[in-house]
């Protein structure tokens, strides 16, 4: 299971990534395609969200990049994963990336500050001071990176693709037809279920192992050795 978790959580993540940054919304024109990371600016100009007639949060489309970035950060540096050189520089790239990909178009230090960026500029900082303090965070537990993991990614997932579901008739009117979804959508959908479902995977094999070690100490006084708990 952990070798399992090991590779399977840096490609789904990736997986999600490149879905996030890729299309969520297809079109034959390229600059009528729209990408996961630009959702949060577009929904401003939606006539609904204007007129206050379509209530959104528009950080929900930023989450998934914070918790793609959170996530990342956490696998490559955790020593049970035992990643090395430059895989977990090629992690940290990725997680920088979507840190960075919070920024607001034309942004500027005072854009940053106003409030209706602020919190989304706490967001990416966030993500991007995690980086350089991510040593601090290598001896966390598998069990604490699966659960922070699967709750981050299920959180994100589920509220990110219900406010897209909540807006769609929107865009629809907009391009005068229903658009089709694009790749990026599926890939973000594909790559966030996949990372959930090793999480929970994980943790219940992990509880499943704690109850073996501990009947096996009540029938034999047996203390398990340091390093067989795979959550340690």
């Amino acid at each position: 299971m952990t070798a399992l978790v090991r590779w399977g959580w840096p490609a789904s993540l990736m997986i999600g990534l490149a879905g996030y940054m890729g299309p969520w919304i297809g079109h034959r024109a390229a600059a009528l395609v729209i990408c996961g990371l630009d959702l949060a600016e577009y929904v401003k100009f939606l006539a609904e969200v204007r007129a206050g007639t379509l209530p959104v949060w528009r950080e929900w489309f930023l989450l998934p990049a914070a918790t793609l970035s959170l996530s990342l950060t956490l696998i490559a540096v955790n020593r049970r994963l035992a990643w090395r050189g430059v895989l977990i520089g090629i992690l940290l790239v990725a997680s920088l990336l979507a840190a960075l990909s919070m920024l607001p178009p034309a942004w500027t230090p005072s854009l940053l500050v106003t409030s209706e960026f602020r919190l989304q500029a706490l967001l990416m900082a966030g993500c991007v001071v995690a980086i350089p303090l991510s040593p601090l965070l290598r001896r966390m537990s598998l069990t604490a990176v699966a659960g922070l993991v699967g709750v981050m990614q299920l959180v994100s997932l589920v509220g990110a693709v219900r406010q897209f579901l909540m807006i769609k008739p929107a865009i629809d009117r907009v391009y005068g037809r229903p658009p089709h979804f694009g790749w990026g959508r599926y890939a973000y959908l594909a790559g966030s279920l996949l990372a959930i479902g090793l999480a929970a995977a994980f943790l219940v094999h992990q509880g499943r192992c704690r109850r073996k070690e501990s009947l096996f100490h009540r029938e034999s006084g047996a203390f398990p050795t340091e390093g067989e708990s795979m959550g340690s």
